[in-house]
């Protein structure tokens, strides 16, 4: 008895089937952190960065983004490019990320930040953003977990 089909065409399909699964659950990931984000300039929510194998530490305060469409585009270009047994990075390197991910603002609040045309409005409460109260990236992420157990 043989094989009707070469077990290494087996294999490669495997590879690639785990390698689409990958993509789908990063592509989920990534919207999932770009709808959960704050949105002041649009720069936090404009500097989610997709990158494989390798860690992405940029951060451009110029790069704005207040929907994420062009920031969710660019992560699944970048995503398309996947090989299987690869590893997927999401990340932001905003200097407030932290900031907004784990609270640390001051609380009470005294002033709250500067708005042309509104004046001075408070925008956190209790030490965290009022956009994002439970974070950003662990919300996300078990909600990620919870859907694909």
């Amino acid at each position: 008895m043989g094989w009707s089909n070469n077990p290494k065409d087996f294999i490669k399909q495997i590879e690639n089937d785990l390698c689409d699964y990958q993509k789908k659950i990063v592509a989920d990931a990534l919207q999932g952190v770009i709808e959960a984000s704050p949105v002041d300039s649009g720069a936090f929510k404009g500097n989610h960065r997709v990158s494989i194998n390798s860690i992405d530490t940029g951060f451009n305060e110029n790069i704005q983004d207040k929907t994420g469409s062009e920031t969710l585009a660019k992560g699944l270009n970048i995503l398309a490019q996947l090989v299987p047994f690869s590893v997927v990075y999401i990340q932001n390197n905003a200097p407030y990320g932290k900031v907004l991910e784990y609270g640390g603002y001051p609380d009470p609040v005294k002033n709250g930040s500067w708005v042309k045309g509104k004046g001075f409005v408070i925008k956190s409460v209790k030490g965290f953003s009022k956009q994002a109260p439970l974070g950003i990236y662990g919300v996300t992420f078990t909600l990620i977990k919870e859907k694909y157990k």
